[in-house]
């Protein structure tokens, strides 16, 4: 799943025009569309708020949730792909978030491993 059919599954319309899609922030009251997404990556930017990522930075930032809260949301809730998420961004975020004090919950360590996506142990 790319963040484009994340970003209508979220309610925002996205309307192609060429070398990019646009649409209106769902992060902010966004009157006018300053969302884009070139269709040359994955990732997202807002020039009126200056958001920006790639779908799990989308769902953090729009659902206030953590990196591995992200994951299990777009896992669950859209069918993410085990392709679309970097194997090396999803480690080094859980290893950031536990040396943070962040409890990485259990069920989505479980989740993580059983997609082969984290090792056991």
């Amino acid at each position: 799943m790319n963040i484009i059919d994340v970003l209508e599954q979220e309610g925002v319309t996205m309307v192609d025009k060429g070398e990019y899609w646009q649409g209106k922030c769902p992060l902010h009251g966004d009157s006018n569309p300053s969302l884009v997404v070139y269709k040359t990556g994955n990732r997202f930017n807002c020039f009126g708020c200056g958001g920006r990522g790639d779908a799990i930075d989308l769902i953090r930032q729009l659902k206030g949730i953590s990196f591995t809260d992200a994951v299990a949301y777009l896992k669950l809730d859209h069918s993410v792909s085990k392709a679309f998420i970097p194997y090396p961004k999803l480690i080094d975020m859980i290893a950031q978030e536990e040396n943070q004090g962040v409890k990485v919950k259990e069920e989505y360590k479980e989740l993580l491993t059983a997609m082969g996506w984290l090792k056991e142990g």
